[in-house]
């Protein structure tokens, strides 16, 4: 069935919690900064939609970066970061989408913070999120066991140490590898979920290494490194949850002979 879009539709964000439960959120060309929304709701696998006469606009109608429902009645939209005392902007419903409320959320990390559009695995909701210092961006996520009540921030624990057993720190981006090294990394929260560390070595990806967490409270990937001769590797953690339904590609590792 048609749904009733007003004009001035810039884009939409559609998704499904289950084979019949979708959501529709409309947004408007922005303009200073604010965006106008609707939402439309389907119980019959998208056969026809139902506008719901929502707030979220009178509490933040401002630039949407993502959106998503875990059920019919929990959901969340996500916004473009303008004020730190909001970051990361993100509203949640309870209703179905008829009455929002913003979250408080405490990121780590006092630059800019972005969330993206949230998932729901084993339990758990998953919001990545992308930190911006004005010159660089890298992966954050937010998670919570509690159906969106508290969260919790968890980034991998990432050390590459020598063959002397030192460790090696960052510079400016790059770890510089005097010879052999190793790569040790942490990761917490994620309940079950499978984590790979990938290499791009003259433009061909192959994985490294690579771990099953069964559920326990935290992995451990480990993988022994060489530094070329010359040139630069990269390597990309990504992290993938037990449903399949995302995987978190966090920031990349450069490597370089010392």
């Amino acid at each position: 069935k048609e749904i009733p879009f007003k004009e001035g539709v810039e884009s939409v964000l559609t998704g499904f919690s289950t084979t019949k439960d979708g959501w529709l959120l409309t947004r408007s060309q922005p303009a200073m900064g604010a965006e106008q929304h609707s939402l439309f709701i389907t119980s019959d696998g998208g056969r026809t939609w139902k506008k719901v006469k929502s707030d979220l606009d009178e509490v933040y109608g401002r630039v949407v970066t993502g959106a998503g429902f875990i059920d019919a009645d929990t959901g969340f939209v996500c916004f473009r970061y303008e004020d730190g005392n909001f970051a990361p902007a993100v509203c949640m419903t309870r209703d179905g989408g008829r009455t929002w409320q913003k979250l408080k959320i405490k990121a780590a990390a006092k630059n800019s913070v972005a969330a993206l559009p949230p998932t729901y695995s084993d339990k758990l909701i998953v919001l990545p999120a992308l930190y911006n210092d004005g010159y660089k961006e890298w992966e954050t996520t937010f998670i919570s066991s509690d159906r969106g009540e508290t969260w919790t921030e968890t980034q991998p624990e990432v050390n590459f140490y020598g063959a002397d057993g030192k460790e090696i720190a960052e510079q400016n981006g790059v770890y510089n590898l005097p010879g052999d090294a190793r790569v040790a990394i942490a990761l917490d929260g994620f309940g079950e979920c499978t984590v790979n560390l990938s290499a791009v070595v003259k433009q061909k990806s192959l994985v490294v290494a690579s771990n099953h967490d069964s559920g326990s409270s935290s992995v451990q990937l480990e993988a022994f490194l060489s530094a070329a001769d010359s040139g630069t590797d990269t390597f990309t953690l990504e992290v993938t949850l037990r449903s399949g339904s995302l995987t978190l590609a966090y920031r990349t590792f450069t490597v370089r002979p010392a």
